[in-house]
């Protein structure tokens, strides 16, 4: 790396970026590297297939190039945004149930208005899910095709995707239907109970056949993310069949997929494949400054901030209707162009603050899944609990922020403690299934 190009990549003006930042190189490597997301696992198949186009001597030189720049300090970023974005949903769940309803505030001033504003963000924030899973997603099958030269197996990639998803998912299903019962004897009707829709959550086919499960309404994207899983390979290994015949049988599953899963569902596909571009295209390593991720990060948050005011009866722009789809959109251009700038602008960098700092970051988005998959029943059961003692809701305040502060911090205890039982063996789990399938195979 010359002079001029650390210089470029090390400018920056904004300074929380630097503040305690140990300027320990990071040395970029040829050979595969594993990370910190716990998403991104290389399959473990050995055997070249030979129906692909690519080899490991043809891999695109541009994902290459990428992968030497993908650095920890880049990934302990990303963790940062998936911990942050996990916990400003669980804000948005827990604000609708602790504060009173905005309708029902009497002149109220900037302040208000403000605290009501940012515990609206939780939309926006699954957006910006939606992208970092395309990212890594899409990341983990270049590297086993066209870096590494293997052929896609989906025998694998089902094993470690499911592996991941039901580790958590089934244990909060679990969950769900306990913490439920504290609001069905509070006065909740649940809507979503009974085997059916239970297997059907697991299957991630609520919202499509069956509800969500209980009270568990965020388990929506649960669904998105898993078909997004399937639809994605498809495509991606379409492109780069040999054969006609293969190509088209591979469109034609992508296409049954996105029927399946309904016209909406696959209009959010187009936010997940924004993150599968960010390790395909042009580097353009002159945007990669500490300016102009400063920049995308101020669109990020203005797109963020003008969801809420364009959904309907929200704020100040009551009665407004919109697709909600565009201003979900524009979350998602701004959080692809602020995932492309950083991991060109962290690419030297083994830590993003310092190593501390870093371990704090990566732990908080270890436990990111549970936090979303748990949060919502505990808080729609302490609600009714108490709205059955006589809680109304509090009026904007500092008790109310306080009170707030305090339940989401409880509630990451919670996902924490789960975390340990459940995804944090996630690659304990995989390798088990890995050596049950290579008994069978034998």
């Amino acid at each position: 790396m010359n002079s001029d190009l650390k210089t470029k990549i090390f400018r920056g003006t904004s300074s929380w970026l630097r503040t305690g930042q140990q300027r320990r190189p990071y040395i970029a490597r040829s050979e595969p590297r594993t990370t910190w997301w716990p998403m991104s696992d290389i399959s473990s198949t050995e055997h070249v297939d030979d129906t692909l186009r690519v080899s490991v001597s043809t891999a695109p030189a541009r994902f290459r190039r990428h992968e030497e720049l993908f650095s920890p300090a880049a990934s302990t970023f990303f963790d940062l945004l998936r911990f942050s974005a996990a916990v400003i949903v669980v804000m948005e769940h827990l604000a609708s149930r602790l504060f009173v309803g905005y309708g029902y505030l009497d002149n109220p001033g900037i302040w208000t208005q403000l605290l009501y504003w940012l515990n609206l963000l939780g939309s926006p924030a699954v957006v910006v899910f939606f992208v970092l899973s395309g990212l890594f997603i899409s990341r983990s099958i270049y590297r086993t095709v066209l870096m590494q030269g293997r052929k896609f197996d989906w025998a694998d990639y089902l094993s470690a995707r499911l592996s991941r998803l039901w580790l958590v998912l089934i244990p909060a299903l679990v969950v769900t239907f306990i913490v439920d019962l504290v609001a069905d004897a509070n006065g909740w009707v649940n809507k979503g109970a009974g085997v059916e829709v239970f297997a059907g959550n697991v299957l991630f086919v609520q919202t499509i056949l069956v509800p969500q499960f209980g009270s568990n309404a965020p388990l929506w994207s649960i669904s998105n993310e898993f078909w997004y899983y399937m639809i994605f390979p498809a495509l991606f290994l379409a492109a780069i069949a040999r054969t006609s015949r293969r190509t088209l049988a591979l469109i034609a599953l992508a296409i049954v997929l996105l029927v399946f899963i309904g016209p909406r569902k696959a209009a959010y596909f187009l936010m997940w494949l924004l993150g599968a571009l960010v390790m395909v295209l042009p580097a353009m390593r002159r945007f990669g400054s500490g300016r102009a991720l400063v920049v995308a990060l101020a669109l990020l948050t203005i797109a963020a901030l003008l969801r809420p005011l364009v959904a309907r009866g929200r704020l100040m722009f009551d009665g407004l209707e919109i697709d909600l789809f565009w201003p979900d959109l524009l979350v998602a251009g701004a959080a692809f162009l602020v995932m492309r700038i950083a991991f060109v602008y962290f690419a030297s960098r083994q830590y993003l603050f310092n190593d501390s700092i870093d371990r704090l970051i990566r732990g908080g988005a270890g436990f990111s899944f549970s936090l979303y998959v748990l949060h919502y029943p505990f808080i729609n059961s302490g609600y009714f609990l108490a709205h059955a003692n006589g809680f109304h809701g509090f009026q904007p305040g500092i008790i109310g922020v306080l009170v707030e502060i305090i339940v989401v911090l409880l509630l990451c205890s919670i996902a924490w403690f789960f975390a340990l039982l459940t995804e944090a063996h996630t690659g304990a789990v995989r390798k088990v299934i890995s050596r049950m399938s290579a008994r069978v195979a034998r």
